[in-house]
């Protein structure tokens, strides 16, 4: 069973609009994990990942970057200019300084501040805001452990140096996103992983259909999960009879862009026998 609580916390002048969903039997410290939203979405659509790491005995917390969803904004979250000001508040740094204000909030002054293990927290991102959150763990060393869903910043990739996991689909048409996770993972010298899903999409990260974007596989979702959960519970829980589910090589992988991993120098492909 699981509870959520709507949220409202400040980010400089914009008041964030969020939720936190933590297992109902909640009674000691327990980790955490922030999760970064895409541009143009709002923070219900991600819930099938949310409920998912909650349902594994995680603290998440999601929310609204300011003038998305239900968030202040520049325009007061008129949704008609969300697509002006979506691209500014991202170029004015407001996502990652959202990011990290979500983080204070999360761990100083929510409702359940008491139960987060401050030594245990995690960060999750798809599209811009897997690019922004590789930018805050690039900055914030409270973060032990990082899925970036479809992007990043190469920039940031760099200064990186805790365990990665990279996820994508082999039919992701956005721009670049198929490519920056190749080369992210080449630039990455902390612990790293490769997940390219057959066929899965950018759109199959949420649960939008987009009428522009080629309709994504019904299991994308859950072998996503199924390679994240144990990532975390790995790095974030020191579960280390996890490996296995992290290194097996699923048959809904790609065939055509393999997926691997390295933790200690040496590249392991995941390709099924």
């Amino acid at each position: 069973m699981l509870q959520n609580k709507k949220i409202i916390f400040n980010s400089d002048k914009f008041k964030i609009d969020g939720e936190i969903f933590f297992p109902s039997d909640i009674n000691d410290k327990t980790p955490a994990i922030i999760f970064c939203q895409g541009i143009y979405s709002w923070y219900e659509i991600y819930r099938w990942v949310v409920r998912g790491l909650a349902e594994k005995n995680y603290i998440v917390i999601s929310f609204d970057y300011p003038g998305q969803g239900r968030s202040q904004g520049f325009f007061q979250s008129n949704i008609n200019l969300q697509f002006i000001e979506s691209p500014l508040q991202y170029s004015a740094k407001n996502w990652r300084k959202t990011t990290i204000n979500a983080i204070n909030y999360l761990i100083n002054d929510s409702p359940i501040s008491d139960f987060v293990d401050n030594k245990s927290i995690g960060i999750l991102g798809h599209s811009l805001g897997g690019r922004t959150a590789s930018e805050v763990v690039a900055v914030d060393n409270r973060i032990k452990a990082a899925v970036f869903l479809t992007h990043t910043n190469l920039s940031s990739i760099k200064n990186i140096d805790i365990p990665v996991q990279l996820q994508g689909g082999d039919n992701d048409l956005a721009l670049f996103s198929i490519p920056t996770l190749l080369r992210s993972y080449k630039k990455l010298d902390s612990p790293k992983q490769l997940i390219m899903i057959k066929k899965a999409t950018h759109e199959g990260f949420t649960s939008v259909r987009n009428r522009f974007d080629p309709i994504f596989p019904e299991y994308q979702k859950d072998v996503s999960l199924s390679y994240m959960i144990p990532w975390f519970d790995y790095f974030l829980k020191n579960k280390k009879d996890r490996i296995n589910d992290i290194i097996r090589a699923d048959d809904k992988l790609s065939d055509h862009i393999i997926s691997k991993y390295n933790f200690n120098g040496k590249n392991v492909e995941m390709i099924k026998k």
